[in-house]
């Protein structure tokens, strides 16, 4: 397991110093007479020198094989001019200020990066870089907090100088407890790097590794997320950036300007875990659909809020504000969980890198568009631009995801269609008394109708017949329905698309669950399926914490898998989508693979004999009946 290391907690003073000063910058701007157009220059310089500096920081660092002297020098350096902010009393002079900063403040990530994967072993990074970001995000959070409380006692001026005094022991600390070693890594091969920046894309740019190539796109695919996600940041460059100026027109005092960055950047550091394992267990298209169209509602919302005054405007402004911080999470780690998936293999850095560039392009260009609307048009065009800006991400990335899922159907497809000889082999007693025995969980009986989810090779369908049930057998395989019987239709429908209105007492669906590119909707038209009361019995595979990637690897040999769900997981899930458990057994799973070598992976029994590799899970196998709710009482 992983265990956090010590060093992690040496960046929170630096944290706490950024995350204070980001909405004290503008706050000092409009107060020296700056509008919105000002504001974004200096937000826009900011992310163009993070950009360059993020790409030479790393490269020097590499270069020199010295990694602890660009963190030590980028918190003393970003500390150094949060002080020097104290005697800023002219616009440019914060401009040159914020450039600096930048340029700082960029050392200490690529740098960090590699010092975390130093610190844990490799199936452990996504972990190591997660929790990275949840410290981090808490101490910027708190430093929002302590903005909020300290500005009406220090004032700005003073304020600065306490932050930079604050920043300076994340360089003391890391000093005395790190120890300089020699780190070699290539850069080019670690897709993990894109997790780093989740934190707070629209203060800093997502780091670069290397200077991307322009010229040449891997696929259309990719191509298109590219350009989705320049747009979709962009809507981010124009809603974030004249915020606090928003804010303070409406007549907010800064102490409050403070208090609704601390929920927003609380909410985001909260949800950051959780959102990270929903799109482990959804997909991070479906994720990040969610978190556009979210965002997208609450933009309308804030519209109506520029169009009002006073409280009331600053009151709506800080609820949208808040839920921008839970779409924050959805967006930046679903959008680099899709890149990860859609990477070229051995091109993973080179593709990493293209997306993290137009991310930050599309941030310096809403940056640079936000200020020039807000003050020649007003704040209701900037969010209705916003709008219309993140509505045509929401559909471009809707595109994208129907053409993956496309594909990865017919992989399936062809797959199960080429090992139908193999799969009749379940056609057996043993198999047929298993199967029988859960369907008697279900209470199936003579007279009912059922429909059997992604039928396969039809053994279910066929018990279900043999029990006077009349049954509706669908799949994408016309192969798989090739051992035909009496009392069974068959149909070659698509689970995704199946339209049924409450038609059947009960929908059963077997070792399939793991292949559905959109599970939550599979569940949705099995409910809409279902009569009143009907019953659903769900049989699938589930991974323990030691078996989940013997299993995604064992199936993956035979055709494109989604996810598997935990037990806890899988029950969750159901239950979200108006059911109720009312029967649960639990077993083990045994089922084997052909293969050129024996594998013994942890928590997993196996026996090699032959090139047959026979494995067995214990309690890896959950057997599910659960019952409809009355749409009344289904969770919207």
């Amino acid at each position: 397991m992983f265990k956090t290391p010590r060093w992690f907690y040496t960046f929170i003073p630096f944290k706490f110093a950024a995350g204070c000063s980001s909405p004290l910058i503008p706050l000092l701007i409009i107060s020296l007479g700056g509008k919105a157009t000002d504001i974004s220059l200096v937000s826009s310089a900011y992310s163009i020198v993070s950009m360059v500096f993020l790409i030479l920081w790393g490269r020097l660092s590499d270069s020199t094989q010295k990694r602890k002297p660009f963190l030590v020098i980028g918190f003393a350096g970003f500390s150094l001019i949060l002080l020097l902010f104290s005697e800023a009393r002219t616009f440019s002079q914060v401009f040159y200020l914020q450039v600096a900063s930048a340029v700082f403040a960029a050392a200490t990530v690529p740098v960090s990066s590699v010092f975390i994967l130093r610190s844990a072993r490799k199936e452990y990074w996504d972990q190591a870089i997660g929790e990275f970001n949840r410290i981090g995000g808490y101490a910027w959070a708190l430093g929002l907090l302590a903005g909020t409380l300290l500005l009406p006692i220090l004032g700005v001026s003073a304020l600065f100088i306490a932050l930079g005094i604050i920043g300076l022991f994340s360089s003391l600390s890391f000093q005395k407890m790190v120890s300089e070693k020699p780190i070699y890594i290539n850069r080019d091969s670690i897709k993990s790097f894109a997790y780093m920046t989740t934190e707070k894309l629209r203060f800093m740019p997502s780091i670069i590794i290397h200077l991307p190539r322009l010229i040449k796109f891997e696929s259309h695919r990719l191509k298109n997320f590219y350009l989705s996600s320049f747009v979709l940041f962009m809507s981010s460059g124009l809603i974030f950036t004249p915020f606090v100026y928003f804010l303070t027109t409406k007549g907010a005092s800064a102490s409050f300007v403070f208090l609704i960055s601390f929920f927003n950047s609380l909410i985001s550091a909260y949800a950051y875990s959780r959102v990270a394992k929903r799109v482990a267990l959804l997909g991070g298209f479906a994720i990040l659909r969610r978190g556009l169209l979210l965002r997208g509602s609450f933009f309308l919302i804030l519209v109506s809020a520029s169009l009002l005054t006073g409280y009331v405007a600053v009151a709506i402004a800080a609820v949208c504000y808040a839920v921008f911080g839970y779409t924050w999470a959805q967006i930046s780690i679903s959008s680099n969980s899709v890149m990860s998936r859609l990477a070229v293999k051995g091109k993973e850095g080179e593709i990493m890198g293209m997306y993290n560039f137009m991310a930050s392009l599309g941030l310096i260009v809403g940056n640079m568009i936000s200020g020039i609307v807000v003050d020649h048009l007003g704040f209701p065009a900037e969010f209705l631009l916003g709008v219309a800006v993140i509505g045509l991400a929401s559909l471009w990335v809707q595109r994208i995801k129907q053409r993956e899922d496309e594909e990865m159907k017919m992989a399936v497809k062809s797959a199960f269609e080429k090992r139908i000889a193999e799969r009749r082999k379940w056609w057996n007693v043993v198999t047929f008394q298993e199967i029988d025995s859960y369907l008697n969980l279900s209470g199936a009986h003579k007279g009912w109708k059922a429909l059997d989810v992604a039928s396969g090779e039809g053994v279910v369908a066929y018990r279900l017949a043999k029990k006077g049930v009349k049954v509706t057998a669908i799949d994408l395989t016309p192969a798989g329905l090739a051992e035909r019987v009496d009392g069974v239709t068959y149909e070659i429908q698509d689970v995704e698309r199946m339209t049924f209105k409450n038609e059947f007492d009960l929908v059963t669906c077997r070792n399939s669950f793991h292949y559905f590119p959109n599970p939550l909707l599979v569940l949705q038209n099995m409910w809409d399926a279902l009569k009143e009361r009907g019953v659903l019995l769900l049989m699938e595979p589930v991974a323990t914490e030691e078996s989940y990637s013997f299993l995604r690897q064992t199936f993956e040999r035979k055709a494109p898998v989604r996810t598997f769900f935990t037990r806890e997981e899988l029950l969750d899930v159901v239950q979200s989508q108006g059911f109720v458990i009312s029967k649960m057994v639990v077993e083990d799973y045994t089922n084997w693979i052909r293969t050129d070598h024996e594998e013994s992976p942890e928590g997993v029994k196996t026996a090699y004999k032959n090139g047959i590799l026979t494995f067995s899970i214990e309690d890896g196998y959950l057997i599910l009946v659960a019952r409809k709710k009355p749409k009344h009482l289904r969770p919207l």
